[in-house]
């Protein structure tokens, strides 16, 4: 399956078909808690959870219900579009940053979200993921990456990658970590030689990237998407069959 997050619901594409997942009145359990997502991501029990400008939303596939956390911050005062974003570690922990909560990790015995200890940053987070060894690496506004190691209850930061206002944005896709600048360029992050890879000069500004079927797929942020073979090259893979949502603002794969 191939899940896209759109600002208009949640789109799961089955290999042949698309079904659409939209927000209800009623907010029942089988309704998204906000159809303005930004963000989604499996966990190792195989629930999809999607970050909402308002809010988490866990969707069980087994069952086939959705439920909700964070929404009732949001009664009164603005959202932001950077409110909310979540992280899996590899021991299957999910991790969720609210800019009014802080970062937080889920227990699923509770099914409630408890508080990890993070040290103060001099930067709001604007992102969040967990690499293959298990560090956290968290993009700050000021265009810093913090990498960061230690307890689900508690983190410490080990070094801060980049100089200020140089990393727009981040992305962890088959095991390696890309990073985009504000000229549009993609990179591939090499931490050993410590010197990035220029990948691919985009011609939009990136949104979201994965790795499927051995092809990259780029979600552009204004709308549309690009698919590149594994050497970034650009690729005719699923041409006709996407056309449907070339003209969405994707805002996610998984």
């Amino acid at each position: 399956m191939l899940w896209i997050a759109t600002w208009d619901g949640l789109n799961m594409y089955d290999g042949s078909n698309f079904h659409v997942f939209n927000y209800s009145k009623e907010k029942d359990s089988k309704s998204i808690g906000s159809n303005v997502i930004q963000n989604i991501t499996e966990d190792k029990s195989g629930n999809i959870w999607i970050t909402t400008i308002e809010g988490i939303s866990k969707y069980a596939k087994s069952s086939g219900k959705f439920t909700n956390y964070f929404y009732d911050l949001h009664h009164t005062g603005k959202v932001s579009e950077q409110e909310y974003a979540i992280a899996v570690d590899t021991a299957g922990t999910v991790f969720c940053l609210s800019q009014k909560k802080g970062l937080s990790y889920y227990d699923p015995k509770t099914d409630r979200f408890n508080a990890t200890n993070l040290p103060l940053q001099k930067s709001r987070i604007t992102k969040l993921t967990f690499d293959a060894n298990n560090y956290l690496w968290i993009l700050n506004a000021n265009g810093q990456l913090d990498k960061f190691r230690g307890k689900k209850d508690k983190l410490d930061l080990l070094y801060t990658f980049g100089k200020e206002e140089f990393i727009n944005d981040i992305f962890l896709v088959n095991a390696q970590l890309f990073f985009t600048t504000k000229d549009n360029k993609l990179f591939s992050a090499y931490e050993k030689s410590g010197a990035p890879r220029e990948l691919l000069y985009m011609p939009n500004p990136l949104s979201h990237i994965i790795f499927y079927k051995e092809r990259y797929f780029l979600a552009w942020a204004c709308k549309g998407y690009g698919i590149y073979e594994s050497d970034f090259t650009p690729s005719r893979f699923l041409q006709t069959e996407s056309k449907q949502i070339q003209d969405l603002k994707i805002t996610s794969w998984e």
